[in-house]
């Protein structure tokens, strides 16, 4: 600092000072998500904009969630990936990431990613003869038609000997 009169003028002692950090600012960049398998997904991201982390980033959180499950995970270190595993087959999940540092976390970037289907169970299936030439087959409808993205089903006919 800088004293100033009509005689003279003075300089103070240089002062060092640093302010403590606050929670960051600004998001994870580039979010990225894909399935991975049928149960797992795998996020990726950037860093905030290093001006908006306002000191050391510590962790990530990441959050998934469906309409039936929530999934958090707090990720330690400058880790900028993970695999959020033991997620139902065939499901939408939004997903968001926020960096923390120790004055807290900052805003979440989001994202929307699916997991990939599976093959379905065949539960209760039902084979009656009901003549020579015909039989009649039913089956109970999975409870993971929806679940794990069910098209059609086929059956598949070979003739053998009796």
């Amino acid at each position: 600092v800088e004293s100033t009169n009509s005689f003279s003028s003075a300089y103070s002692n240089e002062v060092n000072f640093t302010t403590t950090e606050s929670a960051p600012e600004g998001p994870p960049l580039n979010l990225m998500v894909r399935a991975s398998g049928s149960r797992a997904l795998q996020l990726s991201w950037e860093c905030p904009e290093e001006d908006k982390q306002n000191g050391e980033i510590t962790s990530y959180i990441v959050e998934c969630n469906s309409r039936n499950s929530s999934t958090v995970l707090d990720t330690r270190g400058n880790i900028t990936s993970v695999t959020v595993e033991n997620l139902a087959p065939f499901t939408m999940y939004i997903c968001s990431v926020s960096a923390s540092n120790i004055a807290g976390s900052g805003p979440r970037a989001n994202i929307t990613g699916t997991t990939a289907g599976e093959a379905p169970s065949v539960v209760g299936i039902s084979i009656i003869v009901t003549s020579a030439c015909a039989v009649n087959i039913t089956w109970e409808n999975s409870l993971e038609l929806h679940v794990n993205g069910i098209i059609y089903y086929l059956l598949r006919l070979t003739s053998g000997s009796a």
